[in-house]
């Protein structure tokens, strides 16, 4: 009836017309209220829970997580707090499982800032002020360079098309339910700090297209991810050239664009990936970082959260000389083989 109003008074523009305000006025009022029925709603498929969350179960189990990853991509990078904006920087993260990063943030090829860790202490040099900081790995240090506010362990399972789920308290099977609002089939899981991580997934691919945290009903983090391609561990060193080429059976769908938005950090990070490498081989130096000669090293103790120092707030800082410890279980071998694992929980519902 709304609609219909609208679309008379819109027609009827040619009548003649004594008092065109009040009727322009009701129009517009009238559009207010049909604002609301233009909200786009998805219709649940055809299909009861119990088989959704067996086909979501069933094709995520069909690809396989990779030991190893490497991605490229451009980083637009958003601070509130500090109205800080970054806008088509380089960003390269080098992982291994469970929780050794690298990450590189450059700018016309020369590398700014450089963060390493093991999931337990990390190191990150800032080339531009020459100062190198260590300390442990808590969520709150490394997002001085990848500001997720997640652990390490979460961000490989990020990277690799997972829901984090460090915090995540152990319940009987929650309840998979559809969302209309995000055209995905909704995972509520609880926290053990109170809050609710909230995992979509889309039918009946099961990509993970979002995940929110919130605390009631204030939403405090949210990961969104879109254009989902299928890709392939890196070819077998030990395949001769001239072997007949085969179509590899392990794969895993991974986004080219990954959206995080941190709320109370005021924080909005846009990832468009350029390419994904898996299970490529590491050398044990990538996981390890030691700072140059001449560096600023600042010693970061218990839990303390690093501030990069600026000209009003110089921290304090230790003279030594800091080397990253290695990665656990790092192999011995010179060229660090990487054996990938084909049966590893694959996250699904």
């Amino acid at each position: 009836m709304i609609m219909q109003a609208i679309c008379f008074f819109t027609i009827s523009g040619s009548l003649p017309m004594r008092h065109p305000r009040p009727h322009f006025i009701l129009l517009f009022f009238l559009a207010l209220i049909a604002l609301p029925a233009c909200t786009h709603f998805y219709k649940e498929p055809a299909v009861t829970p119990v088989q959704a969350r067996h086909t979501i179960t069933a094709n995520r189990e069909q690809h396989y997580t990779p030991e190893t990853l490497r991605l490229t991509a451009k980083v637009d990078y958003y601070d509130g707090s500090q109205n800080k904006r970054v806008a088509g920087r380089d960003f390269i993260i080098s992982a291994r499982t469970p929780a050794s990063l690298r990450v590189t943030l450059s700018s016309f090829d020369k590398a700014l800032s450089t963060l390493v860790t093991d999931g337990h202490t990390f190191g990150m040099l800032d080339a531009m002020n020459n100062v190198f900081v260590t300390g442990l790995a808590t969520p709150a240090n490394l997002a001085q360079l990848l500001p997720l506010y997640l652990s390490a362990h979460d961000i490989f399972r990020i990277l690799t098309a997972r829901h984090p789920d460090d915090n995540v308290v152990e319940s009987p099977t929650p309840e998979l339910r559809w969302n209309t609002e995000v055209g995905a089939y909704q995972l509520d899981l609880e926290l053990s700090d109170g809050r609710t991580e909230h995992v979509f997934y889309a039918y009946p691919s099961g990509d993970i297209v979002k995940i929110t945290i919130s605390r009631g009903e204030e939403t405090q983090y949210e990961f969104s991810a879109s254009d989902f391609g299928v890709f392939y561990p890196e070819q077998d060193d030990d395949i001769p050239d001239d072997a007949p080429k085969t179509t590899p059976t392990r794969s895993i769908r991974l986004p080219k664009t990954v959206i995080f938005k941190l709320k109370p950090q005021k924080t909005d990070v846009r990832l468009r990936v350029d390419s994904y490498a898996l299970d490529c081989e590491f050398s044990p130096q990538v996981f390890q970082l030691v700072p140059p000669q001449d560096t600023r090293v600042i010693v970061l103790h218990d839990d303390s959260v690093v501030t990069m120092p600026d000209a009003t707030n110089p921290p304090s800082y230790d003279d030594s000389v800091v080397t990253m410890p290695d990665a656990p279980n790092l192999p011995s071998s010179e060229d660090d083989p990487v054996t990938p694992q084909d049966e590893q929980p694959n996250d699904a519902p």
